[in-house]
């Protein structure tokens, strides 16, 4: 979804700035649990959005054409050759604190002043950052990318699980489990052994809240919109142009033809998937799914549900 919004001339697209260290909203509190911000969070979250949407980093991908706010006529250029190469950039602009950092602000001749600019932030497992300031930033639009559970735990075990390690990951889980159990009155897991099992439960109770809870609290708001993986995967376009419309975006044919050159890029396939046991994965989804009002949604959807993505366009329930 970050990519294909990028795709319009108006949108500054940011690739979850809060990972980026020294970066504004990494200054935030982490946002994952609901009731664990401060009370002048709103405040604070409208001061560095602002700062974070006009600063790029390392992890956005810079645009190869020529948007709206582009200062000179070869910022498509001076983007893709300079500043999107961080030791290059770093050298060539040592001198100037804001460019040689993680998370820097352009220069005139790259970026100018827009009024028309629309900055699209993608960023995961901070829902409660979401669920405390939408209704105080009424031009604040929400996209929840959602995946149904057994794709998502396939992808996830076989995609961020390698990376890191199995029991490395299941030591992080657990120092969240108890929180989340918790919340849906379940009962506690009282340090449970590392098992592949008890991995993927872990991580799918995780799944759970971060999702239900983004949807039980911003449901209602017009400006809260669910889009599902496999939507976005058969019908790109379709998906954009309403996706456009909810951030008031037009869409031309110009966007059409970029958004299908992304489908090869974006939809492959994993080279080597890691096997996991379908009935294991099937009874772990039962009960962890089994109350969820979200269920609805899920057996509606089984095969289109991806992993919550929330994309937030800023502009001027239960909890625990």
């Amino acid at each position: 979804m970050l990519d294909i919004f990028n795709q319009h001339e108006r949108s500054w697209c940011r690739n979850e700035p809060n990972e980026v260290d020294d970066s504004a909203l990494n200054a935030l509190p982490d946002g994952f649990f609901l009731n664990s911000l401060p009370a002048d969070f709103v405040m604070r979250w409208r001061a560095q959005r602002y700062l974070a949407a006009q600063r790029f980093s390392w992890r956005d991908r810079l645009p190869h054409f020529r948007k709206d706010w582009h200062g000179h006529a070869l910022a498509p250029r001076l983007g893709r050759e300079i500043l999107s190469r961080n030791r290059l950039r770093r050298a060539l602009f040592a001198k100037y604190h804001d460019v040689a950092t993680p998370e820097w602000t352009p220069p005139a001749a790259y970026a100018s002043s827009n009024d028309h600019i629309v900055p699209v932030f993608k960023i995961l497992l901070n829902q409660a950052w979401m669920v405390r300031t939408h209704a105080h930033d009424a031009g604040q639009i929400v996209i929840h990318n959602i995946r149904a559970p057994e794709r998502f735990l396939r992808s996830w075990r076989g995609r961020y699980v390698e990376d890191i390690g199995t029991e490395q990951v299941y030591a992080d889980n657990l120092r969240s489990i108890e929180r989340i159990l918790a919340y849906f009155d379940q009962p506690a897991w009282n340090h449970r052994p590392f098992s592949e099992a008890n991995l993927l439960e872990s991580e799918l109770w995780r799944w759970r809240y971060v999702n239900e809870t983004m949807w039980t609290h911003l449901a209602q708001s017009p400006r809260y919109h669910i889009i599902t993986y496999d939507q976005v995967s058969a019908d790109p376009i379709g998906v954009a142009a309403k996706a456009f419309a909810a951030a008031g975006l037009s869409m031309n044919a110009t966007h059409a033809s970029r958004i299908e050159a992304l489908r090869n890029e974006l939809f492959g396939t994993p080279a080597n998937p890691v096997p996991i046991d379908p009935a294991m994965i099937h009874d772990i989804v039962a009960r962890v799914t089994d109350d969820s009002p979200l269920l609805p949604l899920l057996t509606q959807e089984r095969r289109h549900l991806e992993p919550t993505m929330p994309i937030v366009q800023p502009n001027a329930a239960k909890a625990s």
